[in-house]
């Protein structure tokens, strides 16, 4: 292998005669001048650590029962309305409001981003939600469809809340969309696509 181009070797690893299997993951060593890079299908570890979704949100009631209206914008400029029952304790305006960010299917904000279907299959349909809040708060949301919803945001309220919400898709805007800028992180390699590579000659 001494003296190939990089990305000779690459391929060797990903399709070479030591392997059983046409696709696999592989390490990609990048050089840019005199820097080396390392990716695995895109970055280190194919994480990011960057929201699928931020939401505003309206919020009218007060202790004990309320109901908030919600617009969420996903990172592919998918947009989608929400509607919410809210068991409030604690202490809360009766019209306030929240500002955050979410991530799909992940109990973490370091995740590997999932596909556009996943984002809309998550965010869309009826949701079952607990937080507590102090000004900044964090909700957890479980999904009649398995998904999962992790929320951080800043409110007008303090305490716990229990709630059930259902949302729906509503028309879209592409120029909001921020995935181009993740797949730039990633270095263009989406950790789901399959690495399809020309035969090399055996060494």
């Amino acid at each position: 292998m001494s003296g190939l181009p990089l990305q000779f070797y690459s391929q060797w690893l990903a399709r070479g005669t030591h392997f059983n299997s046409d696709v696999v993951n592989y390490t990609l060593v990048k050089q840019r001048g005199g820097v080396y890079s390392q990716y695995t299908n895109g970055t280190d570890d194919g994480t990011v650590d960057i929201p699928d979704y931020y939401f505003g949100s309206v919020a009218v009631g007060g202790v004990l029962l309320g109901g908030r209206f919600t617009l969420i914008v996903d990172r592919f400029g998918n947009r989608y309305l929400s509607g919410e029952a809210v068991g409030n304790l604690g202490v809360s305006l009766p019209l306030g409001g929240d500002f955050g960010v979410g991530y799909v299917n992940t109990t973490s904000t370091r995740h590997i981003p999932v596909p556009e279907s996943e984002v809309i299959n998550a965010i869309t349909g009826l949701c079952l939600s607990e937080g507590i809040s102090g000004g900044v708060g964090g909700t957890i949301s479980m999904c009649r469809n398995g998904s999962i919803l992790l929320n951080f945001y800043v409110s007008t309220s303090i305490g716990v809340s229990v709630g059930g919400s259902g949302t729906i898709q509503i028309p879209g805007d592409p120029s909001l969309e921020w995935d181009s800028w993740i797949q730039g992180i990633l270095d263009g390699m989406n950790y789901l696509k399959l690495i399809t590579l020309e035969p090399l000659p055996h060494f």
